[in-house]
């Protein structure tokens, strides 16, 4: 599962891993070794154990703006996520399931702890990440996919700044977006 997330965001993905760097050569890990960003807590030669995996998870946890769970049986490392997230204060999405399954998922919704992800589009909206209608301004659409700040300045140079002091754009947790969808 962790794989396919990876392949699926490649380029922009970051691995946490459960034991050192060095321990672990699958060939999806050395790619993210040398195109994105590979992180481990654990000195060299560590290899991951069964408990390395909840805290490599407080760790995913911790990045994220949002965590979306989309099965967690009770006692699971998922549901051990949940926890972690709820504690950091995350903001906790899972889709429903059906009695018996994905009970912790379906025990989180019913508390109201977790919001429901009824659609791939809900869960866009609810995370401010709909994607923006397509603008003529060639900023402004390299803004609607929320880029890198550092990316949107050397692509467009001082422009990033004026775009951002005339309020069309704004620069949150280091990524460019619109201001307002309007433009």
């Amino acid at each position: 599962m962790d794989s396919a997330a990876h392949e699926a965001a490649f380029p922009n993905t970051i691995a946490i891993l459960a034991g050192s760097i060095d321990t672990d050569k699958r060939k999806h890990i050395e790619l993210i070794k040398q195109n994105a960003l590979v992180i481990s807590e654990y000195e060299k030669e560590t290899t991951p154990r069964n408990w390395s995996f909840v805290h490599r998870n407080r760790l995913i946890t911790g990045i994220a703006a949002a965590v979306c769970v989309m099965q967690a049986d009770l006692k699971s490392g998922s549901a051990a996520s949940c926890d972690l997230a709820l504690k950091q204060q995350k903001p906790l999405f899972a889709p429903p399931h059906r009695l018996g399954e994905s009970e912790a998922t379906n025990a989180l919704l019913a508390s109201g702890k977790a919001k429901t992800i009824w659609s791939e589009e809900t869960l866009l909206d609810e995370l401010g990440l709909r994607a923006a209608p397509k603008s003529a301004d060639p900023v402004l659409q390299f803004a609607a996919d929320r880029p890198l700040f550092e990316s949107a300045l050397e692509k467009f140079g001082a422009a990033i700044y004026e775009y951002e002091l005339a309020g069309k754009i704004v620069v949150k947790d280091g990524r460019i977006e619109l201001a307002d969808v309007g433009y």
